[in-house]
């Protein structure tokens, strides 16, 4: 009796972002600027998505600032095998959507 080999199918797994973390210094103009024109929009678009979001002071919690967060504000999105992925681009709203699909 001779076993047929049956081809499987692959599913295209898209990986869609987990959470997104908001890198910000207290006293940073840039980051007073964000939270007032962007900040609220893409809560708004990560609630509606099923996107957690998490908010890091460096001064009150240095230790929780990776290496490779240079600037402030930075924004990082994490996936289900936290794969981590910075945003680097202009921040506008339909930047940062792009960025979060």
């Amino acid at each position: 009796m001779v076993k047929r080999r049956t081809k499987r199918r692959t599913k295209k797994v898209s990986i869609k972002p987990v959470g997104l973390i908001y890198y910000k210094m207290g006293k940073c103009k840039y980051c007073k600027q964000f939270e007032s024109e962007l900040w609220k929009k893409i809560l708004k678009y990560c609630n509606k998505n099923g996107i957690k979001t998490h908010i890091v002071v460096r001064e009150l919690n240095p230790e929780l600032i990776p290496d490779k967060i240079k600037f402030f504000p930075s924004l990082v999105k994490y996936d289900k095998n936290d794969k981590i992925t910075i945003f680097k681009g202009k921040r506008t709203l339909n930047n940062l959507i792009k960025f979060l699909n």
